[in-house]
Protein backbone atom coordinates (compact mmCIF):
# COMPACT_ATOMS: atom_id res chain seq x y z
CA UNK A 1 0.00 0.00 0.00
CA UNK A 2 1.66 3.20 -1.21
CA UNK A 3 -0.46 6.03 -2.58
CA UNK A 4 -0.99 9.75 -2.52
CA UNK A 5 -4.30 10.82 -0.97
CA UNK A 6 -6.16 14.00 -0.03
CA UNK A 7 -7.72 14.49 3.39
CA UNK A 8 -10.49 17.05 3.71
CA UNK A 9 -10.01 19.45 6.63
CA UNK A 10 -13.04 21.75 6.85
CA UNK A 11 -13.01 22.16 3.10
CA UNK A 12 -9.22 22.50 2.83
CA UNK A 13 -7.59 19.59 0.96
CA UNK A 14 -4.39 18.41 2.63
CA UNK A 15 -1.91 16.26 0.73
CA UNK A 16 -0.76 13.02 2.36
CA UNK A 17 1.18 9.85 1.57
CA UNK A 18 -0.37 6.59 2.78
CA UNK A 19 2.04 3.68 3.10
CA UNK A 20 2.25 0.32 4.81
CA UNK A 21 0.78 -3.21 4.68
CA UNK A 22 -2.80 -3.52 3.36
CA UNK A 23 -3.95 -5.31 6.52
CA UNK A 24 -2.35 -2.85 8.94
CA UNK A 25 -3.53 -3.17 12.53
CA UNK A 26 -2.96 0.52 13.15
CA UNK A 27 -2.10 3.77 11.40
CA UNK A 28 0.28 6.51 12.53
CA UNK A 29 -0.30 10.05 11.28
CA UNK A 30 2.92 12.08 11.00
CA UNK A 31 2.95 15.83 11.69
CA UNK A 32 6.20 17.43 10.46
CA UNK A 33 8.13 20.19 12.13
CA UNK A 34 8.69 23.80 11.13
CA UNK A 35 9.95 24.36 7.59
CA UNK A 36 9.43 20.74 6.59
CA UNK A 37 6.77 18.72 4.76
CA UNK A 38 5.56 15.16 4.22
CA UNK A 39 8.75 14.33 2.32
CA UNK A 40 10.91 14.80 5.43
CA UNK A 41 13.65 12.13 5.14
CA UNK A 42 13.82 11.74 8.92
CA UNK A 43 10.10 11.07 9.24
CA UNK A 44 10.18 8.71 6.29
CA UNK A 45 12.93 6.62 7.87
CA UNK A 46 10.89 6.32 11.06
CA UNK A 47 7.83 5.41 8.98
CA UNK A 48 9.73 2.58 7.29
CA UNK A 49 10.44 1.10 10.69
CA UNK A 50 6.73 1.14 11.52
CA UNK A 51 5.85 -0.62 8.27
CA UNK A 52 8.02 -3.55 9.34
CA UNK A 53 5.88 -3.83 12.49
CA UNK A 54 2.66 -4.10 10.48
CA UNK A 55 1.61 -0.47 10.89
CA UNK A 56 0.46 1.93 8.20
CA UNK A 57 1.68 5.53 8.12
CA UNK A 58 0.12 8.75 6.86
CA UNK A 59 2.73 11.44 6.19
CA UNK A 60 0.78 14.67 6.06
CA UNK A 61 1.30 18.21 4.84
CA UNK A 62 -0.27 20.55 7.38
CA UNK A 63 -0.16 23.47 4.93
CA UNK A 64 -1.50 23.82 1.39
CA UNK A 65 1.07 24.22 -1.43
CA UNK A 66 0.31 27.97 -1.55
CA UNK A 67 0.78 28.34 2.20
CA UNK A 68 4.02 26.38 2.07
CA UNK A 69 5.38 28.63 -0.66
CA UNK A 70 4.50 31.69 1.38
CA UNK A 71 5.89 30.15 4.55
CA UNK A 72 9.26 29.54 2.89
CA UNK A 73 9.46 33.27 2.20
CA UNK A 74 8.01 34.67 5.43
CA UNK A 75 7.87 31.81 8.02
CA UNK A 76 4.31 33.04 8.59
CA UNK A 77 2.60 29.70 9.17
CA UNK A 78 5.10 27.32 10.73
CA UNK A 79 4.64 28.61 14.29
CA UNK A 80 0.88 29.08 14.07
CA UNK A 81 0.31 26.13 16.40
CA UNK A 82 -3.47 26.59 16.83
CA UNK A 83 -3.84 26.43 13.04
CA UNK A 84 -1.53 23.38 12.75
CA UNK A 85 -3.41 21.62 15.53
CA UNK A 86 -6.72 22.38 13.84
CA UNK A 87 -5.42 21.00 10.55
CA UNK A 88 -4.10 17.82 12.15
CA UNK A 89 -7.36 17.22 14.02
CA UNK A 90 -9.29 17.76 10.80
CA UNK A 91 -7.00 15.34 8.98
CA UNK A 92 -7.60 12.64 11.61
CA UNK A 93 -11.34 13.14 11.23
CA UNK A 94 -10.94 13.04 7.45
CA UNK A 95 -8.95 9.82 7.67
CA UNK A 96 -11.99 8.15 9.24
CA UNK A 97 -14.29 9.43 6.50
CA UNK A 98 -12.02 8.71 3.54
CA UNK A 99 -12.71 5.46 1.71
CA UNK A 100 -9.21 4.07 2.10
CA UNK A 101 -9.88 1.29 4.61
CA UNK A 102 -8.99 3.31 7.72
CA UNK A 103 -12.44 3.76 9.27
CA UNK A 104 -11.89 1.14 12.01
CA UNK A 105 -8.10 1.21 12.34
CA UNK A 106 -6.52 2.43 15.58
CA UNK A 107 -4.80 5.80 15.08
CA UNK A 108 -1.61 7.12 16.64
CA UNK A 109 0.27 10.39 16.16
CA UNK A 110 3.95 11.06 15.54
CA UNK A 111 4.90 14.71 15.82
CA UNK A 112 8.29 16.37 15.27
CA UNK A 113 9.18 19.75 16.77
CA UNK A 114 6.20 22.08 16.22
CA UNK A 115 4.32 19.14 14.72
CA UNK A 116 4.51 17.50 18.14
CA UNK A 117 2.76 20.54 19.61
CA UNK A 118 0.01 20.11 17.01
CA UNK A 119 -0.19 16.41 17.92
CA UNK A 120 -0.73 17.26 21.59
CA UNK A 121 -3.62 19.52 20.61
CA UNK A 122 -5.24 16.78 18.51
CA UNK A 123 -4.74 14.16 21.23
CA UNK A 124 -6.39 16.46 23.77
CA UNK A 125 -9.33 17.19 21.44
CA UNK A 126 -9.84 13.61 20.21
CA UNK A 127 -9.17 11.45 23.30
CA UNK A 128 -11.27 8.55 21.98
CA UNK A 129 -9.74 8.58 18.51
CA UNK A 130 -6.03 8.82 19.37
CA UNK A 131 -4.64 5.72 21.08
CA UNK A 132 -0.93 6.62 21.32
CA UNK A 133 1.40 9.55 20.67
CA UNK A 134 5.13 9.96 20.08
CA UNK A 135 6.88 13.33 20.14
CA UNK A 136 10.36 13.80 18.64
CA UNK A 137 12.19 16.94 19.76
CA UNK A 138 8.75 18.31 20.56
CA UNK A 139 7.81 21.82 21.67
CA UNK A 140 5.27 21.17 24.44
CA UNK A 141 5.87 24.70 25.78
CA UNK A 142 3.76 25.98 22.89
CA UNK A 143 0.68 24.06 24.07
CA UNK A 144 1.08 23.61 27.83
CA UNK A 145 -2.66 24.24 28.27
CA UNK A 146 -3.52 21.13 26.19
CA UNK A 147 -1.19 18.69 27.95
CA UNK A 148 -3.40 17.89 31.00
CA UNK A 149 -6.19 16.84 28.63
CA UNK A 150 -4.07 14.26 26.77
CA UNK A 151 -5.39 10.80 27.65
CA UNK A 152 -3.36 8.47 25.41
CA UNK A 153 0.03 6.89 26.26
CA UNK A 154 2.65 9.49 25.31
CA UNK A 155 6.35 9.04 24.55
CA UNK A 156 8.59 12.12 24.46
CA UNK A 157 11.91 11.53 22.67
CA UNK A 158 14.64 14.15 23.07
CA UNK A 159 18.34 14.23 22.25
CA UNK A 160 20.75 14.47 25.17
CA UNK A 161 22.47 17.49 23.60
CA UNK A 162 19.20 19.32 22.85
CA UNK A 163 19.29 20.83 26.33
CA UNK A 164 16.68 23.59 25.98
CA UNK A 165 14.09 21.27 24.44
CA UNK A 166 14.99 18.58 26.96
CA UNK A 167 14.21 20.98 29.82
CA UNK A 168 10.87 21.88 28.22
CA UNK A 169 9.90 18.22 27.88
CA UNK A 170 10.97 17.43 31.43
CA UNK A 171 8.65 20.21 32.57
CA UNK A 172 5.83 18.97 30.33
CA UNK A 173 5.67 15.45 31.75
CA UNK A 174 4.73 16.92 35.12
CA UNK A 175 1.39 17.89 33.58
CA UNK A 176 0.75 14.55 31.84
CA UNK A 177 -1.76 12.36 33.63
CA UNK A 178 -1.75 9.72 30.86
CA UNK A 179 0.86 6.92 30.83
CA UNK A 180 4.06 8.55 29.63
CA UNK A 181 7.81 8.26 29.28
CA UNK A 182 10.64 10.67 28.56
CA UNK A 183 13.29 8.91 26.45
CA UNK A 184 16.67 10.64 26.16
CA UNK A 185 18.89 9.53 23.26
CA UNK A 186 22.53 9.72 24.32
CA UNK A 187 24.82 11.95 22.27
CA UNK A 188 21.98 13.18 20.02
CA UNK A 189 21.14 16.76 19.10
CA UNK A 190 17.83 18.31 18.00
CA UNK A 191 17.75 16.74 14.51
CA UNK A 192 19.26 13.37 15.52
CA UNK A 193 21.88 13.60 12.79
CA UNK A 194 24.55 11.75 14.78
CA UNK A 195 25.37 8.12 13.80
CA UNK A 196 22.78 5.74 15.20
CA UNK A 197 20.63 8.52 16.67
CA UNK A 198 17.74 8.29 14.23
CA UNK A 199 17.86 4.49 14.45
CA UNK A 200 17.33 4.86 18.21
CA UNK A 201 14.33 7.12 17.57
CA UNK A 202 12.87 4.55 15.17
CA UNK A 203 13.32 1.69 17.64
CA UNK A 204 11.74 3.65 20.49
CA UNK A 205 8.84 4.73 18.31
CA UNK A 206 8.24 1.25 16.94
CA UNK A 207 8.21 -0.31 20.42
CA UNK A 208 5.83 2.36 21.75
CA UNK A 209 3.26 1.95 18.99
CA UNK A 210 3.53 -1.83 19.02
CA UNK A 211 2.73 -1.77 22.72
CA UNK A 212 -0.01 0.86 22.73
CA UNK A 213 -1.45 1.13 19.22
CA UNK A 214 -3.58 -1.91 18.47
CA UNK A 215 -7.23 -2.80 17.95
CA UNK A 216 -9.22 -2.89 21.20
CA UNK A 217 -9.68 -6.66 20.84
CA UNK A 218 -5.93 -7.16 21.11
CA UNK A 219 -5.67 -5.16 24.32
CA UNK A 220 -8.21 -7.11 26.37
CA UNK A 221 -7.57 -10.35 28.22
CA UNK A 222 -8.79 -13.70 26.91
CA UNK A 223 -11.16 -15.01 25.84
CA UNK A 224 -11.39 -12.91 22.70
CA UNK A 225 -13.81 -15.10 20.76
CA UNK A 226 -16.85 -17.13 21.70
CA UNK A 227 -16.27 -19.85 19.10
CA UNK A 228 -13.79 -20.79 16.40
CA UNK A 229 -16.37 -19.68 13.84
CA UNK A 230 -16.40 -16.19 15.34
CA UNK A 231 -12.61 -16.09 15.14
CA UNK A 232 -12.84 -17.27 11.54
CA UNK A 233 -15.17 -14.39 10.67
CA UNK A 234 -12.68 -11.90 12.16
CA UNK A 235 -9.81 -13.56 10.32
CA UNK A 236 -11.75 -13.42 7.05
CA UNK A 237 -12.21 -9.66 7.50
CA UNK A 238 -8.43 -9.32 7.83
CA UNK A 239 -7.71 -11.50 4.79
CA UNK A 240 -10.30 -9.66 2.69
CA UNK A 241 -7.74 -6.88 2.16
CA UNK A 242 -5.51 -9.15 0.08
CA UNK A 243 -6.12 -9.97 -3.57
CA UNK A 244 -6.43 -13.76 -3.69
CA UNK A 245 -6.34 -15.06 -7.30
CA UNK A 246 -9.53 -17.02 -7.94
CA UNK A 247 -8.91 -20.54 -9.17
CA UNK A 248 -5.33 -20.41 -7.92
CA UNK A 249 -5.83 -20.01 -4.15
CA UNK A 250 -6.53 -22.86 -1.73
CA UNK A 251 -7.31 -22.63 1.98
CA UNK A 252 -5.70 -25.50 3.90
CA UNK A 253 -7.09 -25.95 7.41
CA UNK A 254 -5.21 -28.04 9.96
CA UNK A 255 -7.65 -30.59 11.40
CA UNK A 256 -9.31 -30.70 13.65
CA UNK A 257 -9.35 -27.26 15.33
CA UNK A 258 -8.39 -25.27 12.26
CA UNK A 259 -11.33 -26.55 10.19
CA UNK A 260 -14.15 -24.45 11.74
CA UNK A 261 -11.93 -21.36 11.44
CA UNK A 262 -11.04 -22.19 7.85
CA UNK A 263 -14.64 -23.04 6.97
CA UNK A 264 -15.79 -19.56 7.98
CA UNK A 265 -12.95 -17.92 6.06
CA UNK A 266 -13.75 -20.02 2.99
CA UNK A 267 -17.45 -19.18 3.15
CA UNK A 268 -16.84 -15.44 3.42
CA UNK A 269 -14.09 -15.22 0.80
CA UNK A 270 -15.56 -17.75 -1.63
CA UNK A 271 -12.36 -19.80 -1.74
CA UNK A 272 -12.00 -23.61 -1.83
CA UNK A 273 -11.25 -25.37 1.44
CA UNK A 274 -9.28 -28.55 2.06
CA UNK A 275 -7.46 -30.07 4.98
CA UNK A 276 -3.74 -30.55 5.44
CA UNK A 277 -3.36 -33.11 8.14
CA UNK A 278 -0.57 -33.01 10.71
CA UNK A 279 -0.13 -35.38 13.61
CA UNK A 280 1.58 -34.49 16.87
CA UNK A 281 3.99 -36.91 18.51
CA UNK A 282 3.22 -37.22 22.20
CA UNK A 283 5.60 -38.16 25.00
CA UNK A 284 4.68 -41.79 25.87
CA UNK A 285 5.08 -41.05 29.58
CA UNK A 286 2.99 -37.85 29.36
CA UNK A 287 0.49 -38.04 26.48
CA UNK A 288 -0.59 -34.40 26.89
CA UNK A 289 2.94 -33.19 26.13
CA UNK A 290 3.73 -32.79 22.44
CA UNK A 291 7.37 -33.48 21.65
CA UNK A 292 7.15 -33.49 17.86
CA UNK A 293 4.94 -33.50 14.79
CA UNK A 294 4.74 -35.35 11.48
CA UNK A 295 3.33 -34.11 8.16
CA UNK A 296 3.04 -35.21 4.54
CA UNK A 297 6.18 -36.08 2.64
CA UNK A 298 7.92 -37.65 5.62
CA UNK A 299 8.45 -34.32 7.40
CA UNK A 300 9.15 -34.73 11.10
CA UNK A 301 9.78 -31.88 13.54
CA UNK A 302 10.99 -32.37 17.11
CA UNK A 303 10.64 -30.03 20.04
CA UNK A 304 14.40 -29.89 20.50
CA UNK A 305 14.74 -28.37 17.02
CA UNK A 306 15.24 -29.41 13.43
CA UNK A 307 13.94 -32.27 11.34
CA UNK A 308 14.84 -35.73 12.67
CA UNK A 309 16.84 -34.02 15.43
CA UNK A 310 18.27 -36.29 18.15
CA UNK A 311 21.10 -36.12 20.66
CA UNK A 312 22.16 -39.77 20.48
CA UNK A 313 21.44 -42.99 18.62
CA UNK A 314 19.27 -44.46 21.37
CA UNK A 315 17.04 -41.41 21.41
CA UNK A 316 16.95 -41.30 17.60
CA UNK A 317 15.73 -44.90 17.55
CA UNK A 318 12.97 -44.13 20.07
CA UNK A 319 11.89 -41.01 18.18
CA UNK A 320 11.80 -42.86 14.87
CA UNK A 321 9.56 -45.51 16.42
CA UNK A 322 7.20 -42.87 17.83
CA UNK A 323 7.07 -40.93 14.57
CA UNK A 324 6.40 -44.05 12.48
CA UNK A 325 3.37 -44.87 14.65
CA UNK A 326 2.02 -41.36 14.19
CA UNK A 327 2.71 -41.45 10.44
CA UNK A 328 0.33 -44.40 10.20
CA UNK A 329 -2.35 -42.39 11.99
CA UNK A 330 -1.54 -39.43 9.75
CA UNK A 331 -2.17 -41.55 6.65
CA UNK A 332 -5.56 -42.60 8.07
CA UNK A 333 -6.57 -38.97 8.63
CA UNK A 334 -5.36 -37.88 5.20
CA UNK A 335 -7.63 -40.47 3.61
CA UNK A 336 -10.56 -39.76 5.96
CA UNK A 337 -10.56 -35.98 5.46
CA UNK A 338 -9.59 -36.14 1.79
CA UNK A 339 -6.34 -34.19 1.90
CA UNK A 340 -5.47 -33.12 -1.66
CA UNK A 341 -2.78 -34.83 -3.69
CA UNK A 342 0.39 -32.83 -2.97
CA UNK A 343 1.23 -32.60 -6.67
CA UNK A 344 -2.07 -30.85 -7.34
CA UNK A 345 -1.10 -28.00 -5.00
CA UNK A 346 2.06 -27.12 -6.86
CA UNK A 347 2.01 -23.59 -8.22
CA UNK A 348 -1.05 -22.57 -6.18
CA UNK A 349 -1.34 -19.80 -3.59
CA UNK A 350 -1.73 -21.71 -0.32
CA UNK A 351 -3.21 -20.26 2.88
CA UNK A 352 -2.65 -22.41 5.98
CA UNK A 353 -5.23 -21.86 8.74
CA UNK A 354 -5.34 -23.06 12.34
CA UNK A 355 -7.26 -21.96 15.44
CA UNK A 356 -4.10 -20.75 17.19
CA UNK A 357 -0.41 -21.45 17.67
CA UNK A 358 1.29 -21.97 21.01
CA UNK A 359 4.43 -24.07 20.46
CA UNK A 360 4.28 -24.08 16.66
CA UNK A 361 5.46 -27.65 16.11
CA UNK A 362 2.48 -28.91 14.12
CA UNK A 363 2.29 -25.72 12.06
CA UNK A 364 6.02 -25.83 11.36
CA UNK A 365 5.70 -29.41 10.12
CA UNK A 366 2.79 -28.40 7.85
CA UNK A 367 4.67 -25.43 6.41
CA UNK A 368 7.83 -27.43 5.77
CA UNK A 369 5.87 -30.10 3.93
CA UNK A 370 4.04 -27.50 1.81
CA UNK A 371 7.22 -25.57 0.96
CA UNK A 372 8.49 -28.71 -0.73
CA UNK A 373 5.64 -28.37 -3.24
CA UNK A 374 6.96 -25.02 -4.50
CA UNK A 375 3.67 -23.10 -4.17
CA UNK A 376 3.19 -19.72 -5.85
CA UNK A 377 2.95 -18.27 -2.33
CA UNK A 378 2.52 -19.58 1.19
CA UNK A 379 0.52 -17.68 3.81
CA UNK A 380 -0.08 -18.58 7.46
CA UNK A 381 -3.30 -17.13 8.93
CA UNK A 382 -4.40 -17.66 12.53
CA UNK A 383 -6.51 -15.84 15.13
CA UNK A 384 -3.86 -15.96 17.87
CA UNK A 385 -0.16 -16.87 18.02
CA UNK A 386 2.69 -16.66 20.48
CA UNK A 387 4.88 -13.70 19.51
CA UNK A 388 8.22 -15.56 19.64
CA UNK A 389 6.79 -18.51 17.71
CA UNK A 390 5.46 -16.12 15.06
CA UNK A 391 8.97 -14.71 14.64
CA UNK A 392 10.33 -18.25 14.21
CA UNK A 393 7.69 -19.22 11.65
CA UNK A 394 7.77 -15.99 9.63
CA UNK A 395 10.80 -17.01 7.49
CA UNK A 396 8.88 -20.08 6.27
CA UNK A 397 6.04 -18.08 4.69
CA UNK A 398 5.48 -15.17 2.35
CA UNK A 399 2.92 -13.65 4.72
CA UNK A 400 1.87 -14.25 8.31
CA UNK A 401 -1.52 -12.88 9.34
CA UNK A 402 -2.55 -12.99 13.01
CA UNK A 403 -5.33 -11.15 14.80
CA UNK A 404 -3.48 -11.30 18.13
CA UNK A 405 0.24 -11.63 18.91
CA UNK A 406 0.57 -12.78 22.51
CA UNK A 407 3.59 -12.89 24.78
CA UNK A 408 3.96 -16.32 26.41
CA UNK A 409 0.84 -17.92 24.93
CA UNK A 410 0.41 -20.94 27.16
CA UNK A 411 -2.82 -22.37 25.79
CA UNK A 412 -4.83 -21.51 22.68
CA UNK A 413 -8.04 -22.64 24.39
CA UNK A 414 -7.88 -19.74 26.83
CA UNK A 415 -8.72 -17.38 23.96
CA UNK A 416 -12.07 -19.03 23.28
CA UNK A 417 -15.16 -19.35 25.46
CA UNK A 418 -16.13 -22.54 23.64
CA UNK A 419 -13.09 -24.65 22.75
CA UNK A 420 -14.71 -28.06 22.41
CA UNK A 421 -12.84 -30.92 20.77
CA UNK A 422 -14.24 -31.73 17.34
CA UNK A 423 -15.01 -35.23 16.15
CA UNK A 424 -13.98 -36.61 12.77
CA UNK A 425 -17.65 -36.46 11.73
CA UNK A 426 -17.90 -32.75 12.57
CA UNK A 427 -14.80 -32.03 10.51
CA UNK A 428 -16.20 -33.92 7.52
CA UNK A 429 -19.54 -32.11 7.85
CA UNK A 430 -17.86 -28.69 7.83
CA UNK A 431 -15.83 -29.62 4.78
CA UNK A 432 -19.00 -30.69 3.01
CA UNK A 433 -20.57 -27.28 3.55
CA UNK A 434 -17.81 -25.45 1.65
CA UNK A 435 -16.47 -25.30 -1.86
CA UNK A 436 -14.01 -28.18 -2.22
CA UNK A 437 -10.62 -27.93 -3.88
CA UNK A 438 -10.55 -29.55 -7.33
CA UNK A 439 -7.84 -29.70 -9.92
Amino acid sequence: MDKEIQLDCAGIPLQATLQGPPSARGAVVFAHGSGSDRFSPRNRRVAEGLHSAGLATVLLDLLTPEEEAEDRRTAQWRFNIPLLGQRLTGAVDGLRRAEIGMASVSVGLFGASTGAAAALITASERPKAIRALVSRSGRPDLVFQAIPNVRCPTLLIVGELDREVLALNAQAIKSLSAPHRLAIVSGASHLFEEPGALEAVTALTKDWFCEHLMPPSMAIHPPLWTTRQEAGAALAARLQAWDWPKGETVLLALPRGGVPVGAEVARRLGLPLATWSVRKVADPSWPELAIGAVAAGGVVVWRDGGERAAHNRERLARQQGWSQAEERELARRQALFGDPDPHHLQGHHLVVIDDGIATGMTVRAALLSLKRLHPASLTLAVPVVDREVAEELAPLVNRLEALALVDDLRAVGLWYEDFNQLSDGEVIALLGQNKPFSV
